[in-house]
């Protein structure tokens, strides 16, 4: 009876162990390029150190926290629609509790990573690559021929949004403060911040 009941505590923790494995999908947005369009993708992660960051790469890195990517760049005038899989996947740092935006260049702690995503793609004569983040393109992205940061094909300044549920343009844009809301922000703000400095 002892053995019985061994084993059926055993397979309830193996069954609850692989459920609290698996991966969550992440679904990410960018528009505001100056050639038009929107890339739009997904990633499934699992956030594994308890650490709140997600640290990926292309299959077979080390410690590698992501298990699937797919991203699409459609309607730009500057170069032709392509997607990317898996295997074009570069780097992919994102902090889920600093909020909807990847490539924001908010430190990472307790890792000292910067937040960001990079994509090589080889359309079979060259190659585009896209970058977010990791410091080289603030909190917007830009597309560039060749890993020659200076060829640069298209850029937005506009950030690559989150979020657990897939995103359509409105949802996007309900997500971006436009400047006037800003504004509303930064004067809303300026009487506490008063109040606080004295």
């Amino acid at each position: 009876m002892k053995k019985y009941t061994f084993s059926a505590i055993f397979l309830v923790a193996l069954v609850s162990f692989s459920l609290n494995a698996h991966a969550t999908r992440y679904y990410f947005w960018q528009s505001g390029f100056t050639g038009g369009g929107t890339l739009s993708g997904f990633f499934d992660a699992t956030e594994a150190n308890s650490d709140g960051v997600i640290f990926g790469g292309p299959p077979g890195i080390p410690n590698n926290q992501v298990s699937d990517f797919s991203m699409s760049v459609t309607g730009n005038s500057n170069f032709a629609d392509f997607s990317s899989s898996f295997s074009d996947l570069v780097g992919l740092n994102y902090n889920i509790n600093q909020g909807p935006f990847l490539g924001d260049n908010a430190p990472l702690t307790p890792v000292n990573l910067v937040e960001g995503l990079a994509v090589s793609h080889d359309t079979g004569s060259t190659l585009i690559c896209y970058s977010a983040g990791f410091g080289a393109t603030d909190n917007g992205g830009a597309f560039y021929l060749n890993n020659n940061l200076s060829d640069i094909l298209d850029t937005t300044t506009l950030p690559v949004v989150v979020s657990l549920s897939p995103i359509t343009q409105a949802s996007y844009d309900a997500t971006i403060p436009e400047p006037a809301t800003w504004a509303l922000l930064i004067l809303g703000g300026l009487p506490l911040f008063r109040r606080i400095r004295r």
